[in-house]
């Protein structure tokens, strides 16, 4: 796979990530959108219900949420 660019366009980004999920043989996005106010791609499954965030702002810290959520107890 080739690297993504330090600043991608929003087609390579997308293009890139689509590339990721194709070689992890994850199934690719029901959509995408483009916000270019946050300058954000969101990738949506619309089962199970799931939407990725994919910041370009390389500047941006990197936040990374929990695999999985553990119930109260």
């Amino acid at each position: 796979m080739s690297e993504v660019p330090a600043e991608p366009t929003p087609g390579q980004a997308e293009e890139y990530f689509r590339q990721m999920l194709a070689d992890g043989e994850v199934e690719q996005p029901d959509e995408v959108e483009y916000d270019p106010a946050a300058n954000e791609l969101v990738f949506f499954w619309h089962e199970p219900h799931l939407a990725v965030v994919l910041e370009l702002d390389s500047n941006a810290p990197l936040d990374v949420f929990p695999t999985s959520v553990q119930p109260p107890v």
